[in-house]
């Protein structure tokens, strides 16, 4: 293929044309009076680090990068080299020569970006780092693009996506509780940036092959976040926590284990609690200076905040139980969607406390008071029976109550879980053995009822 006729390619698949548009022209007028008062009011090194900053996010913004995978733009260009005998090599350094050379748009950007550097008598080695700068960002972009085709292709773009928030939070945690008052940062910001910049066009260039021939293939892949083996282990330790209880009881929540355990929302929203959980309490430790104690309650004051918003309010956990599958009440089912939800959620608090605990910042005695905090608001979260098929203005008004109860219980339980520990704890757990009684009593009493309606049933035929 032709370098002409792949310009044509882009030219349809992008829908650009030669001449630049009106909005291109405001555009550019804007964009670089602000650089060029930006020389004039800061240093170079300032503005340019700025500059590359904000052209970095528009590149991965606009309607060439990351605006083009709707039905346009590169997904277009792909489709028509599926069945085309092109190299994948070929496809990558095309559009990159056709995106950052052969447009009108960006030659005039990079002529506009020299011409300031010479007025404001900038030297050429100046210019020439500001012009691979500039290379550097189409071709980051380029490869974070493709980046993205290839992981939605394998299905885990999502995941990906979570763990990367999960891992800038621990990242800006640490940088808030370590870095931010020690000299431990060697790099400067725009070392950083160029580092960072050459690092993902380094393997997005060793890698491009890989990711294109992927996203070019006919192969159907289907992602597994959590194998049947861990599935199995999961359940053991389970069936450890609740041999306890009965038998019926215990097959429900194996079955709720494993929904909740398959379900991509449910697992994505306990990944983004831990995240938040870890930035909320980092800024909160910092700006306020809270102590340990103060420090664990509020995490189990988040944990149960955002357990309610991003599951039990929102409705994702009423499809773990379908009453009408079992022979359980509705609050029943609602019941052991909770007890499941909130097993998972005490996993999810007891990382977020090992992590404090290793950073230095919690003791075992802040553990235990955040335990019983945590209990407090389960006990209060297991009265909002609200998992089961219900609008969701009733889901959004139990919300607010919600809010409005544990919002002064957390200021009572800070001020006297010191001293009363014992005590909250044992109401918070007389208040869940309470609900869950009540709940399989109800369960027995309709399980006897369908036995006896099939059993007549089959003695009719």
């Amino acid at each position: 293929m032709k370098l002409k006729t792949y310009k044509t390619l882009y030219h349809k698949a992008f829908e650009t044309t030669n001449s630049l548009t009106f909005s291109e022209l405001a555009f550019l007028i804007f964009f670089y009076g602000g650089v060029s008062a930006g020389f004039h009011y800061w240093t170079v090194g300032q503005t340019l680090n700025m500059y590359f900053t904000l052209l970095f996010t528009i590149s991965l913004l606009s309607a060439s990068i990351i605006g083009g995978i709707g039905k346009k733009g590169t997904p277009v260009l792909l489709d028509s080299f599926k069945y085309v005998p092109i190299l994948p090599s070929t496809i990558f350094f095309y559009q990159y020569i056709t995106s950052a050379w052969l447009s009108r748009a960006v030659q005039i950007e990079q002529i506009i970006l020299i011409g300031l550097l010479l007025l404001y008598q900038q030297s050429l080695l100046t210019i020439a780092k500001a012009m691979i700068m500039f290379h550097l960002i189409v071709i980051a972009a380029l490869c974070l693009q493709y980046l993205y085709f290839w992981l939605k292709k394998l299905r885990i773009i999502k995941y990906v996506i979570t763990l990367s928030f999960l891992c800038l939070a621990l990242i800006i945690q640490f940088y808030i509780l370590y870095f931010s008052d020690q000299k431990l940062l060697p790099l400067s910001y725009s070392s950083a940036f160029c580092s960072l910049l050459a690092i993902i066009s380094a393997l997005g260039l060793a890698s491009h092959k890989t990711m294109i021939s992927h996203i070019l293939s006919e192969k159907k892949y289907h992602f597994v976040p959590i194998s049947q083996q861990k599935i199995v282990v999961f359940l053991k330790l389970a069936s450890f926590v609740f041999i306890a209880l009965p038998a019926r009881f215990r097959a429900l929540l194996k079955v709720s284990f494993i929904k909740a355990l398959r379900d991509q929302d449910i697992l994505l929203s306990y990944i983004y609690m831990l995240s938040f959980i870890i930035l909320t309490s980092a800024f909160g430790y910092a700006f306020t200076k809270r102590s340990g104690e103060e420090l664990s309650l509020t995490i189990a004051l988040i944990c149960t905040l955002i357990l309610n918003s991003k599951l039990k309010f929102s409705g994702k956990l009423a499809k773990l139980n379908n009453p009408y599958l079992f022979p359980v009440t509705p609050k029943a089912a609602s019941l052991v969607s909770d007890i499941t939800a909130g097993i998972l959620l005490v996993f999810t608090w007891f990382l977020a406390m090992m992590l404090y605990f290793a950073l230095g910042l919690l003791n075992l005695v802040d553990i235990s008071y955040s335990f019983v905090a945590l209990l407090c608001f389960l006990a209060l979260n297991s009265l909002f029976i609200i998992t089961g098929n219900l609008t969701a203005k009733h889901r959004n008004r139990s919300s607010f109550l919600f809010f409005l109860f544990v919002v002064p219980l957390n200021i009572l339980i800070e001020q006297i879980i010191y001293s009363w520990w014992p005590i909250l704890a044992a109401g918070a757990l007389a208040v869940l053995l309470a609900k869950y009684l009540d709940a399989f009593e109800m369960t027995k009493q309709v399980a006897h009822i369908r036995t006896k309606k099939q059993s007549i049933a089959i003695k009719k035929r």
